[in-house]
């Protein structure tokens, strides 16, 4: 309805909706590669973005060589979610920034997710890492969840890490084994433990 009536920004809307609610009822697909997993993404930031009435901006910085690489599905959008909420949409009349980067290492894949919102302080960081691997009601799920998916695919060396930023901000690392290959729920590639 939306095509034939020309409304191209309803239209635009409703396939970026599409995309994520197929990404999240595809049951039987654990992971993605980078390049879906941020096509998926690109949804929720196009969405979040007329939300938010372009209150922030998006730059990628992706290793070329990891666009194949295999990650667990839906596990940059709840970051992504935290940084807008948390950490830019209030940071009053201001626009910020979000900076993804995906690089590989020579045993695993590093994903940094900075932004330039309110921050926390080195104690609320500190707590925060804290809690990534403890169940606390108080403190959010969707973070926790995250981590704990990849602590349970790939063991404890693997997962998050926050960082505060010392011009305002928080980064998020996710420390990933570089995997190149999903058979049958099996994980093949360079599984490398440190």
């Amino acid at each position: 309805m939306a095509q034939v009536s020309r409304f191209d920004g309803i239209r635009k809307m409703a396939e970026a909706l599409i995309k994520i609610l197929s990404c999240s009822f595809r049951g039987s697909i654990s992971f993605y590669t980078v390049r879906e997993e941020l096509d998926v993404l690109d949804s929720y930031i196009y969405l979040m973005k007329i939300r938010y009435s372009d209150g922030f901006e998006v730059e990628y910085h992706i290793d070329r060589g990891c666009l194949d690489y295999k990650m667990p599905r839906l596990i940059l959008q709840p970051l992504v979610e935290n940084s807008i909420y948390h950490g830019i949409k209030v940071k009053e009349g201001k626009t910020g920034s979000l900076f993804l980067k995906v690089r590989k290492r020579s045993s695993d894949v590093l994903i940094t997710l900075a932004d330039t919102g309110t921050g926390m302080s080195q104690q609320q960081i500190d707590e925060m890492n804290q809690h990534l691997s403890e169940y606390d009601d108080s403190f959010g799920y969707g973070v926790r969840n995250v981590n704990k998916r990849i602590e349970l695919l790939y063991g404890e060396e693997f997962g998050l890490y926050y960082l505060r930023n010392e011009s305002g901000g928080v980064t998020v690392e996710i420390r990933l084994p570089y995997v190149t290959q999903v058979e049958d729920g099996i994980i093949r590639g360079e599984m490398i433990h440190v």
